[in-house]
């Protein structure tokens, strides 16, 4: 079983990560200038959802995408795919 962890090359993506408490495969999340415009062309928000936020949405949803297309392509299996804010309980991942 693989984890791979979505989170930025920032310094509260690096503080977060510090914290993790299960082994993970970094997988480097984008900045919003670097989303696929295929991903900023479909997707939706509210109409009074700030920038940031629609930004933010956009950014992951990328990262998503390009995680489990790099998945697809190296036909990985038996994958865990996280957040850098995600941590685990000892009991429930203890049959890794």
């Amino acid at each position: 079983m693989k984890i791979y962890t979505i989170s930025m090359k920032t310094e509260l993506g690096q503080k977060r990560r510090t914290q993790l408490n299960y082994d993970y495969t970094w997988f480097k999340a984008k900045n919003y200038d670097k989303v696929l415009p295929y991903i900023k062309e479909r997707s939706t928000h509210y109409w009074n959802t700030p920038q940031k936020q629609k930004q933010g949405k956009e950014g992951i949803n990328d990262s998503y995408y390009r995680l489990i297309h790099m998945i697809i392509q190296k036909k990985l299996s038996n994958i865990i795919i996280t957040e850098d804010d995600c941590f685990m309980k000892k009991d429930e991942y203890s049959f890794f």
